[in-house]
């Protein structure tokens, strides 16, 4: 039977790569895509050189498991490292039987390698783990924009004494941005909200973004925020204008305007 060394490598990879990723998700723990693939890598390389160690083929294959859960990431204690030890060893040892049942129900027997099949461990397991990233991706961003959403108020910008603007406010826990004048808390207006609030600008601030340091015009403006809690506030506030901020609300808060 004629076996390719780079077949195995390849299996090998992306079977690792799947198991690794699969048990970092079911433990909701983090570890940087390069060091899942130089974990998978190193599995490759010594599945490709099993049958050149000769004796030392089981010492490698008792080591190498912890070894490329070692490298996936930094750990404060070793219960994190060993529970996700487990869950590798737990995943391998399930897709062992998985293809030691399927073997034993088809005409082709998956635990040895033959000619027509000998990339489907390959394409498979890389299958799997895009339909993975793909799904934690979806996931991420459900959950990031639920949470953002939380975090939207209704608020109504006063304009004159019986004349409003309605609007949603973002709270920020990261604006820290004070007034330069009085040290109070400044809070960020779009430009759009800005122009039909039909007000002259009262100076400039130099603020940090992204980019670094710009120059922006500012707006004094007083608003209500109307909190999920019923608890309603009232600020006088000086506003940074920008050009844009969220096509789900205009306001951004600063750390300290909330009342949950």
């Amino acid at each position: 039977m004629e076996i390719y060394i780079e077949y195995i490598f390849l299996d090998n990879f992306a079977v690792n790569m799947f198991l690794l990723y699969l048990s970092l998700i079911l433990l909701k723990k983090k570890a940087s895509f390069a060091a899942v693939f130089c974990s998978g890598t190193l599995g490759a390389v010594f599945s490709a050189l099993y049958p050149f160690l000769g004796k030392y083929n089981y010492i490698v294959k008792a080591l190498l498991a912890p070894v490329m859960v070692f490298i996936l990431r930094k750990y404060n204690r070793f219960s994190d490292f060993f529970s996700i030890l487990v869950t590798f060893y737990i995943l391998s040892f399930t897709l062992a039987g998985a293809v030691l049942m399927i073997s034993a129900f088809s005409d082709i027997d998956l635990t040895k390698y033959h000619k027509k099949i000998q990339l489907f461990p390959f394409c498979i397991s890389l299958s799997a783990m895009m339909v993975l990233l793909l799904c934690n991706y979806i996931a991420a961003q459900l959950y990031k924009r639920k949470r953002i959403q939380t975090l939207i108020y209704p608020v109504k910008i006063q304009l004159s004494e019986d004349s409003f603007i309605e609007t949603h406010a973002f709270y920020d826990s990261g604006n820290h941005l004070a007034d330069p004048a009085n040290g109070q808390p400044m809070v960020i207006i779009s430009k759009r909200i800005f122009n039909k609030m039909a007000c002259q600008p009262c100076g400039d601030v130099i603020i940090k973004s992204v980019a670094g340091y710009k120059n922006i015009p500012t707006a004094n403006i007083i608003f209500w925020i109307y909190f999920n809690n019923g608890k309603n506030k009232m600020y006088k506030a000086r506003a940074g204008i920008i050009d844009d901020i969220n096509e789900e609300y205009d306001l951004i808060l600063h750390t300290e305007m909330i009342g949950e």
